[in-house]
C-alpha cells in the first residue's frame, strides 16, 4: 500500500490541468489500495507559520498546553 498526499493547489479547482493530471494518476492505480490524502489549499484558509506554532511542534506531545495542542494538530 502506498500513502500518497495530493495537494490541490491550481486556481481553477478540478479545471485545473494540474488537478486533472493528478486525477488521471488516482484513478489508474484504483485498482491498488493505496491512501490518498487529499489537501484543496485554495478551499482551506491556512495561517501564515508563527513562532508560536514551531513552539507547539518542538514541545513533547505530553507537555503542550491546550493552545498548543490545537496550534500542532494543524500541522499534523
Amino acid at each position: 500500500m502506498s500513502n500518497f498526499l495530493y495537494l490541490q493547489t491550481g486556481l481553477n479547482s478540478e479545471q485545473s490541468n494540474s488537478n486533472k493530471l493528478v486525477n488521471m494518476f488516482i484513478e489508474q492505480r484504483s485498482n491498488f489500495q493505496d491512501n490518498v490524502t487529499v489537501r484543496d489549499l485554495n478551499a482551506e484558509s491556512l495561517p501564515h507559520l508563527s513562532s508560536s506554532e514551531m513552539q507547539a511542534w518542538m514541545t513533547p506531545a505530553q507537555d503542550r498546553s491546550s493552545a498548543q495542542i490545537q496550534l500542532a494538530a494543524l500541522s499534523d
